[in-house]
């Protein structure tokens, strides 16, 4: 049994991006919206001066960033790699030269991601995207590693108990309270996001492969959708906006569309996480009547946030009255699955 949500007509937003001239966008709509394989937008969103200067600027070990020292380079390389899949470009060789890199320079026990090649530096939210990015680029050799650290090691909390089916290993006392707490005690959100998002692209690329779904990711990501429902996506225990990855000052930042979006999240993020992994269910609506609230007059979505790596130059002019084809067309796809309260969740 399912629940209707009330959704936003989405027809002018929706116009509004199939008109776009942003080969980006004309990208996504082929691949999230019409469910195309996207072989006739990948090459004039390659084009695209953001894409183009961004591979240009790619160095020939795979990493991104100007500083001479690999380590350095971790984080611009996973964000600007981050960028690609986001668009709809993982399965570029640029993807791959960067999951490359990463391997050799960021990674622990044996392939887990790490900040600085060490257990200290392995985060959540780290880990989820370093996996989501190796299912991209295919390749499960470096993805599976990622996906087992997150099955062993991801705590899912609620009011101080686990919503975990099975036990979590612990991996490191010191992470427990570590950012807020990333692992055991508490659970970081945004580690919930990414890891999840990294979950539910394992199961789909197993999907597509034939080997149906795995019962533990199936568990894990239903442990990570009641994590968010029990708190109506975007409420702490008090009723207020809690802040995801946000600061504490502006808990509510989190809820404006952005891109790119690095370490952060905002809430069409977690929506679309959530269309992905079940049906419509009452408790999401409070989070979808929070989105369109952001909404402007002519039915779209404004870019109002971007945390761009490096020197990478902007898909979209960020704005509060001005509407942006890329942060529309994330809405209207997160939104849409949402659509058909009674059919199994679109991918």
């Amino acid at each position: 049994m399912t629940d209707r949500l009330s959704l936003p007509d989405l027809g002018p937003a929706e116009s509004f991006v199939r008109s776009s001239a942003d080969p980006v966008v004309a990208h996504l709509v082929a691949t999230r919206l019409d469910r195309s394989d996207g072989r006739s937008t990948v090459a004039p969103a390659v084009a695209h001066p953001p894409v183009a200067d961004l591979l240009r600027s790619q160095r020939s070990d795979g990493s991104w960033g100007d500083r001479d020292d690999p380590p350095t380079r971790v984080l611009g390389t996973l964000w600007s790699a981050k960028v690609l899949v986001d668009v709809g470009l993982g399965r570029l060789d640029a993807v791959g030269d960067g999951v490359d890199f990463l391997h050799r320079h960021a990674t622990c026990d044996p392939g887990v991601f790490s900040l600085d090649g060490t257990r200290r530096g392995v985060l959540s939210c780290y880990v989820g995207t370093a996996g989501s990015i190796a299912v991209a680029a295919d390749r499960p050799d470096l993805a599976d590693e990622q996906i087992r650290w997150i099955l062993q090691h991801q705590e899912v909390r609620r009011s101080g108990r686990s919503l975990r089916s099975s036990p979590t290993d612990v991996w490191s006392p010191e992470l427990a309270t570590r950012y807020g707490g990333c692992l055991s005690e508490t659970t970081c959100l945004v580690g919930l996001v990414r890891t999840g998002a990294a979950l539910a692209d394992q199961r789909d690329r197993d999907v597509d492969a034939g080997a149906g779904d795995d019962p533990e990711v199936a568990a894990m990501l239903t442990s990570i959708r009641d994590a968010f429902l029990e708190r109506e996506v975007i409420r702490a225990s008090s009723g207020a906006v809690v802040p995801v990855g946000s600061p504490a000052g502006d808990p509510e930042r989190w809820l404006d569309p952005g891109f790119p979006l690095d370490w952060h999240v905002d809430l069409v993020e977690v929506l679309d996480l959530l269309g992905r992994i079940g049906p419509a269910d009452a408790r999401i609506q409070p989070a979808i009547d929070a989105l369109v609230e952001r909404r402007l007059a002519d039915g779209t979505w404004p870019l109002r946030r971007s945390h761009r790596p490096g020197d990478l130059k902007a898909f979209g002019r960020r704005s509060s009255t001005r509407g942006s084809a890329l942060a529309t067309v994330r809405v209207v796809s997160a939104l849409r699955r949402f659509d058909a309260p009674d059919a199994s969740p679109a991918r």
